[in-house]
């Protein structure tokens, strides 16, 4: 996975690489899945999954989280949990 990992509710696969922030970023995907409950792989999984399929031939020149879906788990990690830490 070479430092990705995917949320699915409460459950969370990453490999070893995994850093800070992408481990961040997967927990604002974890806040979402309470927001929406069984709704979740409906509206973020599986748009989730077509956008990081497709990101690097079809969003060329964009930050992967442009994506509505992960561009909304930064602000919930941003709000809900690095606020929090400080």
């Amino acid at each position: 996975m070479n430092g990705s990992a995917i949320t699915l509710g409460s459950i969370g696969i990453g490999d070893d690489n995994i850093n800070y922030a992408t481990l961040m970023h997967e927990k604002g995907h974890y806040l979402q899945s309470l927001i929406l409950g069984p709704l979740y792989i409906f509206v973020i999984g599986i748009p989730s999954i077509i956008h990081a399929s497709v990101h690097y031939k079809k969003c060329k020149n964009k930050d992967y989280y442009h994506f509505w879906t992960e561009a909304w788990a930064n602000r919930l990690r941003d709000k809900y949990l690095l606020e929090t830490e400080q």
